[in-house]
């Protein structure tokens, strides 16, 4: 009989709360249409695709008898790692 009870009083109050919005109803929102002026308009060609990312170039190398890699910073000109990595042995 609880439950009954329960779900009878959140029906109500979902009505009531139905039934405010018909008698208040919210006021029309309306975007503006806002002039940026045209310095800040930047044109891009469709072609052309510009990074944003940095570019990381993966090095390798045989450095007494073991395999080794190091990764390069294209973009800033800089090492990622401060040291070079072993892979294991040279084959």
């Amino acid at each position: 009989m609880m439950r009954k009870a329960k779900w009878k009083r959140v029906v109500a109050a979902g009505a009531i709360l139905m039934s405010l919005g018909m008698v208040f109803p919210s006021a029309d929102i309306q975007a503006e249409e806002v002039d940026f002026g045209s310095e800040i308009v930047e044109i891009v060609e469709e072609d052309s695709i510009t990074p944003c990312a940095d570019q990381i170039v993966i090095y390798y190398r045989v450095h007494n008898g073991r395999r080794q890699k190091r990764r390069w910073n294209k973009t800033q000109g800089k090492w990622v790692d401060k040291n070079w990595i072993d892979l294991g042995p040279a084959y």
